[in-house]
């Protein structure tokens, strides 16, 4: 799934020159992808959902990240099955 994702070319003049690894060790992860059949049981319209994370606390929007300068550390996409080919 996310190896399409990497130098893709599907649009013309489009690229994503992104570098993403499997690890099989949580704390190297900084993103989780999956399918999420239970989700999406018969949404066909939403691809997908993406939750951002601070300290292991689930953050909505910029404001609840904390300070200025303070990032998400991790995050989780769920896929929607039912949106993919």
């Amino acid at each position: 799934m996310v190896s399409s994702w990497v130098n893709t070319t599907s649009n013309p003049g489009v690229t994503t020159p992104i570098s993403i690894a499997q690890t099989g060790n949580k704390p190297d992860s900084v993103f989780d992808a999956y399918y999420e059949t239970s989700r999406f049981a018969n949404d066909q319209d939403t691809l997908g959902l993406t939750s951002f994370y601070v300290y292991g606390n689930n953050v909505q929007s910029p404001a609840e990240w904390g300070p200025p300068n303070q990032n998400w550390g991790w995050t989780t996409i769920r896929l929607n099955p039912n949106g993919f080919n």
